[in-house]
């Protein structure tokens, strides 16, 4: 780690220092902003995740209920073409 040290003309050891301890808390809270701003975008991006979640899921149960639509059409269409197979007899005999 390197440290950026304040540049000036300082008469005494004490203000070089107050100087440097000046830097470091404005570099601080330059850093303390980018943290809350990339934490502000993580939950943005959280939220979004879960909005996509809550659509898939959506989609999905969208798609089972049609799958199962589809199965009961096949059911009854199946239930009629046999229906359909039954031969007549159009004998008098029976």
């Amino acid at each position: 780690m390197t440290l950026n040290l304040v540049k000036g003309d300082f008469t005494e050891l004490e203000d070089a220092l107050r100087a440097q301890v000046q830097k470091l808390e404005e570099e601080n809270n330059r850093l303390d902003e980018k943290i809350f701003l990339l934490d502000q975008e993580n939950k943005l991006n959280v939220a979004e995740l879960t909005e996509l979640k809550t659509h898939n899921k959506l989609m999905l149960g969208m798609v089972a209920d049609r799958d199962n639509a589809i199965a009961q059409q096949s059911i009854v269409i199946n239930d009629l073409r046999s229906q359909l197979e039954t031969p007549i007899n159009f004998d008098d005999d029976e």
